[in-house]
């Protein structure tokens, strides 16, 4: 940069060829002949050419890379506490939490067997405050109870999350987006959204999916004309509609949970059993030295919980790549995955594998390079249906929330069993 700043200095007036100091302010201004307005064009000329050097010399140069930043613990007090009592029309299925309108703050998005509901916080409760229908053909095949997939991704690249679901009531599953305070329809797919890059099918007639599960995305259809929807494996298909932290449930006694950030590495993806009942991942962690850290549980027909993990980072370096898998048995549907405490180590709540209407308990684990490390324990009359771990208040941290509900009603009851209100980043 030195001759372009030797360059700038000596723009002036001199002989023909030459390039020479400014004129003092009292000199006469150049002549404005066309020999010396060919040559300041050469000068200009000469400048740009060496702005252009300077940037492709910056851009060719090698960028260091941006070193990691530790994420620093939060204090975290466990408990239980009752925020809402909801009245639904249909069974529960599935739980998660993502920011829909934009606002810093995670909505508390719930899926039944007929619907899609939008609850938040509202004078120290939580409420509805949108729902919409899920697609209206029914399926061919349904389970004795019912199964639900929902998964929170950007359906449109506008850079908000959407939201996918199903229920294994409908033929199709559906996607939609926040508008103008309204959940609306904006695609129609096959397949269950069991993570946001990640559909699975539900073998017919029975509560379980079965592979293979396709790392695909869900295409929006059109605002107008003929809709285009995503079948399974995500290629486009002709289809008729009336207007992807994720995670899929499906059991005898609940459905359940998604997170807002859900994308599944292909690795972990690979790992899946041929048959299971619950699948959930969770993208956007960091490992105790600030290294992307992507993890992703699955609950196979018997119970057992495997957890896959995957740490972004150089090949050579340490803990890099796929981590070693922490297993647990008597593991229920609905469980969740979230650093609530911030420290590095991804927190694991899991429920039981009880029968429906049967009394649960929740298990908050922590998953360390020993294995699990139990946190909080806390036992339910009813059975626990959903869980998710939403920003609700917007703080930066998240609160593990948890839906329960008795046999053989649709009323659920909001739990918050985690608070870090006077935690410090």
């Amino acid at each position: 940069m030195a001759a372009l700043v030797a360059v700038g200095v000596a723009v002036g007036v001199g002989a023909p060829g030459a390039v020479v100091a400014d004129p003092p302010a009292s000199s006469p201004p150049p002549s404005s002949s066309p020999a010396r307005r060919a040559q300041a064009a050469a000068l200009w000329d000469q400048i740009a050419a060496l702005l252009d050097h300077a940037s492709a010399e910056r851009a060719a140069a090698p960028v260091p890379p941006v070193p990691p930043v530790p994420p620093v613990p939060i204090e975290v007090r466990w408990r239980a506490r009752r925020i809402a009592s909801l009245a639904l029309d249909a069974p529960l299925l599935a739980l998660t939490g993502a920011d829909l309108d934009g606002d810093g703050r995670d909505e508390l998005i719930a899926l039944s067997s007929h619907e899609l509901l939008v609850l938040a916080p509202t004078d120290g409760t939580i409420a509805v405050r949108a729902r919409a229908p899920l697609p209206a053909s029914p399926a061919a095949h349904r389970p004795r109870t019912p199964v639900g997939a929902l998964s929170a991704l950007d359906l449109d690249r506008d850079g908000r999350l959407d939201v996918a679901a199903r229920a294994s009531a409908q033929a199709r599953g559906a996607g939609f987006t926040w508008r103008d305070g309204a959940l609306v329809p904006v695609a129609e797919f096959d397949g269950f959204p069991l993570c946001a890059d990640a559909n699975g099918r539900l073998a017919p007639g029975r509560h379980y999916f079965e592979g293979p599960v396709t790392e695909a995305p869900i295409a929006p259809a059109p605002t107008s004309g003929g809709a285009v929807a995503a079948n399974s494996a995500g290629a486009p298909s002709s289809s008729s509609s009336s207007s992807s932290s994720s995670s899929s449930s499906s059991s005898p006694s609940s459905g359940a949970t998604a997170p807002a950030a859900g994308a599944v590495h292909s690795g972990l993806v690979g790992l899946l059993p041929a048959r299971f009942v619950a699948l959930r991942c969770r993208a956007g962690l960091v490992d105790p030295e600030g290294r992307p850290l992507t993890v992703a549980g699955v609950v196979d027909t018997d119970g057992a919980l495997t957890l896959s993990g995957h740490t972004d980072c150089p090949a050579q370096a340490a803990g890099c790549g796929l981590r070693p898998p922490a297993h647990r048995a008597d593991t229920g549907v609905a469980f969740e995955i979230a650093d609530i405490d911030r420290d590095g180590h991804p927190e694991i709540a899991v429920t039981r594998a009880s029968a429906p209407g049967d009394p649960d308990q929740l298990e908050v684990l922590t998953w360390r390079d020993g294995g699990l490390e139990r946190r909080f324990l806390r036992g339910f009359s009813g059975g626990i249906v959903g869980l998710a771990a939403p920003d609700l208040d917007g703080d930066g941290a998240v609160e593990l929330i948890g839906a329960v509900r008795l046999f053989g009603s649709h009323r659920v009851d909001l739990w918050q069993l985690s608070d870090t209100s006077s935690a410090q980043p």
